[in-house]
């Protein structure tokens, strides 16, 4: 895994270099061939109730239009008690400008599109007066007041990239990208909680020591809300 520093709330993986639509919009297409799919599955703190799960899938392509790169992403995450449960779907596009006649140095632009919808099961929390003074009774009823079991927003995000081949074996990249822009309401009762917008950026060097053996160092930083 890359070093990391997390200081976020948004869905977020040990192995940051591998779901690079994720980390920036501007990797859509950033790779060679014509079609790539990425997958991730998390399973995390199995020493507590219930363990956190998160399944991801992603799939991006460049286009006959020049320069043009769009994907999409997948995901799925469920923790705590209550099983809380988040599904989102992103749409990517990207441009790629070479900036040199060789195409060795490259500058990428990208724009992403999320739409993201959480749910919680009420009934598997469990409530001070289910307790009949001897012992938990969860067929007592609650009184807690529920408001919504459900909420689902939008966020928007943009991100650039740049890429500098400066031979057949040396390459470092780096990119910086802004996610939840618009800092959706996310709350499921009648106060209003913002989704922090996110500052991510990222860079990587590349050394080919044969077709079989790359060394791939890096970094990566995300910055959102407390």
């Amino acid at each position: 895994a890359l070093p990391k520093t997390q200081l976020a709330q948004d869905i977020h993986f040990s192995q940051v270099n591998r779901q690079p639509l994720f980390q920036n919009p501007a990797n859509t297409g950033l790779f060679k061939g014509d079609i790539r799919l990425t997958a991730n599955h998390k399973d995390q703190w199995r020493s507590g109730s219930v363990p956190f799960k998160t399944s991801v899938f992603a799939i991006d392509a460049k286009t006959k239009l020049n320069g043009l790169s769009i994907g999409c992403l997948l995901f799925h995450d469920q923790v705590g008690d209550g099983a809380l449960q988040t599904f989102e779907a992103l749409l990517s596009a990207a441009k790629h400008v070479q900036l040199t006649a060789d195409g060795r140095q490259k500058l990428a632009f990208g724009l992403q599109l999320r739409l993201n919808y959480r749910q919680l099961n009420w009934n598997k929390f469990y409530f001070d007066n289910q307790f009949n003074g001897l012992y938990f009774d969860p067929t007592i009823p609650i009184t807690e007041t529920i408001a919504n079991t459900s909420t689902k927003n939008s966020t928007v995000g943009t991100g650039i990239v740049f890429t500098n081949e400066l031979d057949t074996k040396n390459k470092f990249t780096i990119g910086l990208s802004g996610h939840n822009l618009n800092r959706p309401n996310q709350g499921f009762f009648g106060t209003t909680i913002k989704r922090d917008a996110r500052l991510s950026l990222y860079g990587t060097y590349e050394y080919l020591f044969s077709n079989q053996l790359h060394f791939i160092p890096g970094f990566s930083f995300n910055a959102q809300g407390k």
